[in-house]
Formats: structure tokens, C-alpha cells, sequence
């Protein structure tokens, strides 16, 4: 089970980031708050952080990896192959990004209505504009990240973004009392920068890159696939894109209070669940080449008993702790009550999806391996369509406010994994995994009552949260031990 050990390698370096991410995302609402100003880098920050999760976190990996190993097992020349697709991809990013500095006011237009005509949409444009470049940075280390990944080097590709988040440290604490928000953009330019400082090496060692216009049917085919499949991980950004067109219209803040909800998603969902998609990825490549299906089939079980392992508890502790988690993370300096309330509303409705998001991964890099990227685009699309709908009901029929917003993206999450799981081209053992499900439930249950237990006796958040994780966790793991679960066998042999 080497994709174990790769999510394993994968997940430790992200932890560093994540925790590095919460120290960032605390900094910035104790030095800005909450405000239409903090709305305004959030939302120009919204695009070239799209441009990272679609390219570092999919697209990117689903095409070239498999490509790449049909082509080294053809002994096929790699090295023409790659330096190519680096050449054309970076013509592509550097032209997208002056077309955005470009048009800024009006793609500041489209996806943040409500501050049209608004004192913070200048600023707004002006941040789009600076920020941006960002992408081509970001661009290369996706990129470096597959090439990386390919030779089963995890943790640093991980690691990177550990770099971008003490970028914005620094940047916020000795930058903002002399340019106010803008030290954030500062923050995002140098840390992409660093990004792409520490992956060079190893990747010109092991690949030496260099720029090459060549053409053939190869590349053709990665572009051929990659188009839809940049399309597959772009319209769940659309989604958010949505969130934000809406966000901007019910109140100033909304925008900031996703953010902030989102951020704390992204911690399991960062350590674990795109770990887990980029290891299956790579694994299931070489067993489709090999036309092994028993071993597909027993790999992507395996995948999605730990993806429901994992998920399960941390959604279920998440709507929980919502609030003891917002007030000892960012309750301070100017991020006040109502700020705590609502970013706590938004954190449940997103962590009710949170199991469904996980399980995309594996899902989605099942057909990646065997060359279908049309499929995760369908199920993206439908599960989009969806999620908007029930957020023009939620927040404007039902006035659910940020919550609506949260809650109609889990509608999208559940949706878009009940497609996949239609799609699938090869069996999950479902009674394998049920099992596993049911031992989770159980599990859970146990651990639901003592988080309660533990609420009711003790106010401090602090003292609440800490008991919870620690003790919870502990006894989690604990009754899936005495249940026996299997896959716990797996994670500690790693």
C-alpha cells in the first residue's frame, strides 16, 4: 500500500502549512478584523488562490502523471515531454495574467457586485491587479509538484505553502501599519516567490528543465485532456465564485466570514484529503497500465474506508466545537461577537460536507488514472448546478444568511461524490467499506456524547476544545481498536 505512505508523507508536511496557515489567517483578523477592506483583498485573493487549488491541488497531476508514466514505460523521451509542457504553460499564464491586470474593473464587477459604486471597490480593482502575478508563481510549483510527485517525493511539494504563509506573517505585522492591506499582497508575491526557490533544485536535478517549443501528438493529448479536466476542478470554483457574487450582496463581511470558515475546512481536508487523491493517483497510474483491476479495486476500497475514517470524525468535531474553535482562533483585536457568530454559522454549514469533499479525491483519481476526464467534469457540473440553487433559496428564500452560503456548498459536495459513485468504472467491496462506516458511526457516537459532557461541566473554550480533541481523538481511535477496524492496522504500520 505505498499510497499510504505517500498521503502519510504528503499529510505531515501539510500539517506544518495548515498550522502555519491558522497562525496567518489569526494575524490578519487580529491586525485587519472584519471589514468591507478585508472583503476587498479576500475577494482579488479569491482569483489567483482559484488558479492554485485548480492547478496545485488536481488538474495538473490527474493529466501529466499518467501521461508521463504511459510515456516512460513506452520509453518515450520524458525530458522533451516535460520541457514543453513547462514552456507552453507558462506562455499560457503569463498571457491570462496580463489579460486580468488588463480588465480587473470588470472582473471586479462580475464577481463582487454588491460593491459596485462602494467605497471599497477601487481597492478592490487595485488588489486584483498587484496580486495576480502571483499565479505564474503558483503555476510553477503545481507544476514542479507533479514532477516531484512523480518520483514519489511528497513532503516538500506539500511543504511549500508553509513558506507563502509566513510570507503573509511577516508581511502583515511589519508591512501593515505603513500600507494597511496591501502588506498582504506584498506577503502573497514573496511567498510565491519562495515557493518556487525551493522546489528548483531538486527538480532541475532530476528533470533539467528548460524552456522547448516542440509539438507533437503527445502534447497535444495532455492538452486535449487537460482542458477538461482544469474545467472538472474549475467549476467547483465557480461555486465559490457564486458564493462570492452572492456574499457581496447579503452584507459586508459574508465574504471575510467564508474565508475565515473555509480556512479551518481546509486543515483535514488539506492534511488528508488531497494527499490522499494525489498518492491514489499516482499508485492506480501504474495499475492501469499494468491492467490490474483487482488491484484498482482493492486500492480504492482502501482509500475511501480511511477517507471515511478520518472525515467523519473531524466533520462531526467541527459542527461541535464551531464555536469554542472560531472564539480561541481569531476572537481578539478586531474581529468582534457578531464577527464570532457568523463565522461560526458559515464553519458548520461547510463541515457538513466535509466527508463528501474528502471522498471526492480518491473518487476523482480513479478515472484520472485510466484517462477519463470528462466524467469528474459532469459530476463537478451537476453538483455546481445544485449548490447554486440551493444558495439563491437558502440565502434569499429561506434568509439563511452565511449559513445558506456554507450549507448550499455541501449540497454540492454530496451531490458531486453520488455521481462519481454512479460513474465508477471499477467496484468498491461495499461490504468492506460499510463495515467500516458502521465501526465510524459507532465511534463517533461515543465520542458526540463525551464533547457534549465535556461542554456542560467546563466554559472556558480553550479548556473545552483542547479535552475534546485530546481525549475524543483518544477515544475515537480507541473503539475502532476494540471494533477492530482493519484499516487502523494499515495507518500505524505506515
Amino acid at each position: 500500500m505505498k499510497f499510504i505512505k505517500y498521503t502519510l508523507s504528503f499529510s505531515f508536511a501539510t500539517l506544518i502549512s495548515r498550522v502555519l496557515g491558522y497562525i496567518r489567517d489569526l494575524v490578519i483578523a487580529y491586525t485587519f478584523g472584519v471589514s468591507g477592506l478585508t472583503d476587498a483583498f479576500f475577494i482579488a485573493w479569491r482569483l489567483p488562490n482559484m488558479f492554485r487549488q485548480i492547478l496545485g491541488e488536481g488538474s495538473l497531476n490527474a493529466v501529466f502523471v499518467p501521461l508521463f508514466k504511459k510515456l516512460e514505460k513506452e520509453n518515450i523521451d520524458v525530458h522533451r515531454f516535460t520541457n514543453s509542457i513547462f514552456t507552453y504553460l507558462s506562455i499560457t499564464i503569463f498571457v491570462l495574467t496580463a489579460v486580468f491586470i488588463i480588465f480587473a474593473p470588470y472582473i471586479a464587477t462580475i464577481i463582487a457586485p454588491g460593491f459596485v459604486g462602494k467605497e471599497f471597490f477601487d481597492d478592490t480593482v487595485r488588489i486584483i491587479r498587484l496580486v495576480f502575478p502571483y499565479i505564474i508563481l503558483v503555476s510553477w510549483v503545481a507544476f514542479f509538484m507533479a514532477l516531484l510527485n512523480i518520483k514519489g517525493i511528497f513532503f516538500l511539494p506539500a511543504f511549500t505553502p508553509a513558506l507563502l504563509n509566513i510570507s503573509f506573517i511577516f508581511s502583515a505585522i511589519f508591512l501593515s501599519q505603513y500600507i494597511d492591506i496591501y502588506a498582504l499582497v506584498v506577503g502573497a508575491i514573496i511567498g510565491g516567490i519562495l515557493q518556487v526557490a525551493i522546489l528548483i533544485k531538486p527538480v532541475f536535478r532530476l528533470y533539467k528543465i528548460r524552456p522547448l517549443l516542440f509539438f507533437d501528438e503527445n502534447i497535444k493529448l495532455f492538452f486535449k485532456r487537460l482542458l477538461p479536466t482544469i474545467a472538472s476542478f474549475g467549476v467547483t470554483q465557480v461555486s465559490f465564485i457564486v458564493d462570492t457574487v452572492i456574499a457581496s450582496m447579503v452584507m459586508f463581511g459574508a465574504v471575510s466570514y467564508l474565508y475565515y470558515a473555509n480556512r479551518l475546512l481546509q486543515l483535514p481536508l488539506g492534511i488528508f484529503g488531497i494527499g490522499l487523491g494525489n498518492a491514489v493517483l499516482v499508485s492506480m497510474s501504474e495499475y492501469s497500465l499494468e491492467k490490474d483491476k483487482e488491484k484498482i479495486e482493492k486500492e480504492l476500497t482502501t482509500a475511501v474506508k480511511l477517507a471515511f475514517i478520518i472525515s467523519i470524525p473531524a466533520s462531526v468535531g467541527l459542527i461541535l466545537l464551531s464555536h469554542q474553535i472560531i472564539d480561541i482562533l481569531f476572537f481578539r483585536g478586531k474581529f468582534s461577537l457578531e464577527d464570532l457568530r457568523q463565522t461560526s454559522l458559515a464553519l458548520i454549514g461547510l463541515s457538513t460536507g466535509l466527508v463528501a469533499v474528502i471522498l471526492q479525491k480518491p473518487l476523482k483519481s480513479v478515472f484520472f488514472s485510466i484517462e477519463d476526464v470528462k466524467t469528474p467534469l459532469y459530476a463537478t457540473f451537476v453538483g455546481v448546478i445544485f449548490s447554486i440553487v440551493c444558495a439563491l433559496f437558502f440565502v434569499f428564500v429561506f434568509d439563511l444568511g452565511v449559513f445558506g452560503l456554507a450549507l448550499a456548498t455541501s449540497v454540492n459536495y454530496f451531490t458531486t461524490v453520488i455521481y462519481l459513485y454512479m460513474a465508477l468504472p471499477v467496484k468498491i467491496i461495499v461490504k468492506d467499506t460499510l463495515k467500516s462506516v458502521y465501526k465510524s458511526i459507532i465511534a463517533v457516537s461515543v465520542m458526540t456524547v463525551l464533547i457534549e459532557a465535556v461542554k456542560y461541566y467546563f466554559q472556558e473554550s480553550l479548556i473545552i476544545v483542547v479535552i475534546s480533541i485530546v481525549i475524543g481523538s483518544a477515544v475515537y481511535f480507541l473503539m475502532l481498536y476494540i471494533l477492530k477496524e482493519s484499516s487502523l492496522k494499515l495507518i500505524f504500520k505506515r
